[in-house]
């Protein structure tokens, strides 16, 4: 018995490849990812036609094309505009957009910059001085 498990050691197992599939398979990724995008574009094109064409069926196609025209941000801004007026008493809301427009001015944080920060750590440092000192003159 223990001859027969000597010869199964020095076995080799060959694994046979076809090399042009091989190839294929390792070199062809960058090509397959390729192919999927564009398949994956094609297909958002033909969704896109087919919503368009329900919403020209439809005639909303003017109010969305009015509605791409108009920038995220602007969008976001319009939502935030709803939102405080809901949540903000009326009094408030005017005092609230006049703040909101100031804050991209110069703030007191620039001027803070500027001259430095207050306080404690404001004080001047001395300047020292490399030559010997008054007091330690020699006689």
């Amino acid at each position: 018995m223990a001859a027969k498990k000597k010869k199964h050691r020095k076995e080799k197992k060959v694994l046979v490849f076809d090399e042009n599939s091989r190839r294929e398979y390792l070199l062809g990724f960058h090509k397959r990812k390729n192919e999927r995008r564009k398949k994956a574009m094609e297909e958002l094109t033909k969704q896109e036609k087919e919503r368009r064409k329900e919403l020209k069926q439809e005639g909303l196609m003017e109010t969305e094309t009015s509605q791409l025209h108009t920038s995220p941000l602007e969008k976001q801004n319009e939502t935030f505009d709803k939102m405080t007026e809901k949540t903000t008493p009326k009094h408030q809301q005017k005092s609230h957009k006049k703040f909101r427009r100031r804050r991209g001015t110069s703030s007191k944080k620039s001027d803070h910059h500027q001259n430095g920060p207050s306080g404690k750590n404001n004080k001047r440092k001395k300047v020292h001085s490399h030559h010997k000192s008054k007091h330690f003159k020699k006689s």
